[in-house]
């Protein structure tokens, strides 16, 4: 969700669930750290996705510290990291982006297939293969 206020957004998704045969979500809510951590609601906005039924993953933009989404990512589905800056267009693939994918996934990799480490943004063939889960493309590698 790339809104201000995502908290504001749960609800809906929420009635929008889709789940699997065993009942389990196959929905989820993942927001931009940088729009809760200021307001210090970010525990608040996951325990209302999780309680709301959803699967929780967190954005982090290329400018905020990698720290500043571990202290919750034992608590999340996934971590998103962009590795360009969001609402630009047509910007190249940041290389100086994947130390953070790396120390995530350090992090978690006892998670294996269950925890996503995704990156997001400027990302070409040759770029894919840095030990992530999942991308989100905007055009076709």
């Amino acid at each position: 969700m790339m809104v201000a206020k995502p908290e504001t957004q749960v609800d809906g998704i929420a009635k929008a669930n889709a789940t699997d045969a065993d009942g389990r979500s196959l929905t989820q809510f993942t927001f931009h750290i940088e729009t809760t951590e200021p307001r210090g609601i970010t525990q608040a906005v996951i325990d209302q996705i999780k309680h709301a039924g959803l699967r929780v993953g967190l954005a982090l933009n290329p400018a905020t510290p990698i720290e500043t989404v571990l202290k919750y990512s034992d608590q999340v589905d996934m971590v998103l990291v962009m590795t360009v800056v969001p609402g630009l267009g047509g910007q190249s693939f940041m290389p100086e982006m994947m130390p953070k994918v790396t120390t995530v996934r350090a992090k978690h990799v006892d998670k294996g297939r269950g925890w996503l480490f995704a990156f997001l943004g400027g990302v070409w063939f040759a770029s894919m293969c840095v030990g992530c889960f999942g991308c989100v493309v905007g055009a076709p590698l």
